[in-house]
């Protein structure tokens, strides 16, 4: 896949590269463009417009799982031109780890454009708006989106070059 020169890309780019932590990019219309420095030692720019959404868990390390699976034994820091099915059940797995980051799944149909630290997920189903407050607690304000249903995203993280 050939990425756009990022000195070319007209509106404002925020670069992920060196921020640490985990997130997803919402693909939305946002006048913001995305990139970070991905696939590995390839250290590929790719780029998406939208809204970056922290999902760090204080308790699970899932940046560290990501980042130990795709410099483990099958990937040894090679991952620059798409990721297989046994990639994205391990990747649904680390996922599915915590109440952050469960609702998100890895597109199937972007198997091949993902890599490394740069993959497509599907926004999985999530509250409409917040509960009126005040309330007693409810599952529902534990989500960290609301009405952002049919929308996709790029999970991201620290590259391991």
């Amino acid at each position: 896949m050939k990425y756009p020169e990022l000195n070319a890309i007209k509106k404002p780019l925020i670069n992920l590269s060196g921020t640490g932590g985990l997130g997803v990019i919402i693909q939305l219309n946002s006048g913001l463009v995305y990139t970070n420095q991905t696939g590995g030692v390839n250290c590929l720019y790719p780029t998406i417009e939208g809204c970056y959404l922290p999902i760090v868990d204080e308790y699970i390390d899932q940046e560290k799982m990501l980042i130990d699976y795709f410099t483990g034994p099958k990937h040894q820091g090679f991952c620059f031109d798409g990721i297989d099915e046994k990639d994205a059940i391990e990747i649904d797995r680390i996922l599915a780890l915590s109440f952050i980051s469960k609702i998100f799944k890895v597109d199937r149909a972007n198997l091949k454009n993902s890599h490394e630290a740069w993959i497509y997920v599907e926004i999985g189903s999530h509250p409409e708006r917040f509960p009126k407050l005040p309330a007693e607690w409810t599952p529902d304000m534990g989500s960290v989106i609301y009405g952002i249903n049919g929308k996709k995203g790029i999970l991201t993280w620290e590259n391991s070059d």
